[in-house]
């Protein structure tokens, strides 16, 4: 996802507004301000991955917020899959899991697949 996260804003020519908003993220409980630019960032580990989860939607949805009408049916469906895969991350953290959470879990990944079938290549960059 990762790889995709640098390869989706580049296609759409958003990698310096990405960057610009990554590096601005204020200060929050549990939130560590990022110390580097996202595209500096050489191995996502530990406290990265977690900031990363925490801030991603936000800052992919601002930076593209300039976008032409060609892109904008992409976009939501790019953020469409990136908020499942993010709460599917959330809730797999938990330390047990009911039935309950195993359906919320499989709803995510749902919504990732519905959102994927209209990105072609997308994936792949």
């Amino acid at each position: 996802m990762i790889d995709w996260i640098q390869g989706f804003p580049k296609k759409l020519r958003g990698l310096q507004a990405f960057d610009d908003s990554w590096k601005g993220l204020p200060a929050y409980p549990v939130f560590f301000v990022p110390n580097k630019a996202y595209w500096d960032v050489m191995q996502w580990q530990g406290k990265e991955i977690r900031n990363l989860g925490r801030g991603l939607l936000g800052v992919l949805a601002v930076a593209l917020l300039q976008l032409d009408s060609t892109q904008v049916i992409p976009f939501k469906h790019a953020l469409g899959c990136v908020r499942a895969l993010v709460d599917f991350n959330m809730m797999a953290q938990y330390c047990s899991h009911t039935e309950v959470t195993m359906a919320y879990m499989e709803d995510y990944l749902g919504r990732f697949h519905k959102n994927e079938r209209y990105l072609p290549g997308v994936w792949s960059i």
